[in-house]
């Protein structure tokens, strides 16, 4: 796991409208192909995380259907390999179907939820 990678993420979601962000879909429907979604769409953490400058200098991009990807890793693969994380962690912190966060979740409550993950190293997260 990166946790200096993780926290920024979530630390920058902390800026994040919550009119803008929508954990179910990487980019809204009205994405017009903008990296930086100023075209006023919805976006989840990854596709914000695509927006950030320094996960761009890494090679984060949305392809052309706007979904996330890096160094040829797609989706909640390039969240594995951007975040240091194996399947199921990436679908338990993105918005997988073992999430337990709610597609309805805040920008805010993703931070969260990823914060807890990093302070418990991975371990167990989200286990009941």
């Amino acid at each position: 796991m990166n946790a200096k990678r993780l926290l920024k993420l979530a630390d920058f979601l902390e800026t994040v409208s919550r009119k803008r962000f929508y954990l179910a879909k990487w980019v809204g429907t009205t994405w017009a192909g903008k990296q930086d979604l100023s075209c006023g769409t919805t976006g989840c953490a990854m596709g914000w995380a695509a927006t950030m400058s320094g996960f761009r200098r890494l090679g984060l991009r949305l392809n052309k259907e706007g979904i996330p990807e890096i160094s040829g890793h797609e989706g909640f693969n390039a969240a594995e390999f951007l975040f240091d994380l194996d399947d199921y962690n990436a679908y338990k912190l993105f918005g997988g179907d073992s999430c337990p966060l709610p597609r309805t979740a805040t920008p805010k409550q993703v931070a969260s939820h990823i914060r807890q993950f990093v302070k418990q190293n991975g371990e167990n997260h989200g286990e009941g």
